[in-house]
């Protein structure tokens, strides 16, 4: 089963627009991306942007909810390559007529060019979990390379519940697995 994880989520300036993004790219590329909360604090020198309490950030491809948002917005033209997401991180993203919820105490995604190799990174902590309609992955971590559309997950646990599962066994010619005696 291919899992696909999903996207996270963009900001790419203070005027809240979300450009060349970690969510998945659409047909248009100017895509509205309105981010709600009781406080925000814009370090301009430093060019990060913090937000504080009932953080809730609302776009086509994704709805995030959690307590503290932090974003290391990039120099004009750039793309954002630090957003650290804590406390009751909540994700909704919708995925071809079905919504998919990823839950964590951390989300940190990281976008890093290294001798010309592209690494762009999702690492979810804090009792992890991705839940789709076909099943439910957890673990200590989740991390998803999206650069090589790996998801690696430490201590996990997959259920899955796919409508497509035969309800009958079906006879095949292969040849049966030898038997063991396990102890």
């Amino acid at each position: 089963m291919k899992l696909i994880l999903f996207a996270f989520f963009a900001l790419s300036a203070i005027g809240l627009r979300a450009a060349d993004s970690f969510i998945p790219s659409s047909p248009s590329t100017n895509i509205q991306t309105d981010i709600y909360s009781k406080t925000a604090i814009f370090e301009h020198g430093t060019r990060r942007v913090i937000y504080h309490d009932n953080v809730i950030v609302d776009d086509p491809r994704i709805h995030i909810t959690c307590e503290m948002l932090t974003a290391q917005l990039p120099p004009e033209g750039k793309r954002i390559d630090s957003i650290v997401a804590e406390t009751n991180v909540v994700m909704l993203i919708p995925d071809k007529g079905a919504t998919n919820r990823a839950t964590s105490d951390k989300a940190v995604y990281t976008f890093t060019i290294t001798a010309g190799v592209t690494n762009e990174v999702i690492e979810l902590t804090g009792s992890p979990a991705i839940e789709r309609p076909d099943g439910t992955l957890t673990g200590t971590k989740i991390t998803w390379n999206r650069a090589l559309d790996t998801v690696t997950a430490d201590n996990q646990k997959m259920t899955y519940r796919g409508t497509n599962a035969p309800t009958k066994l079906v006879s095949t010619n292969a040849v049966s697995a030898p038997k063991t005696n396990i102890p």
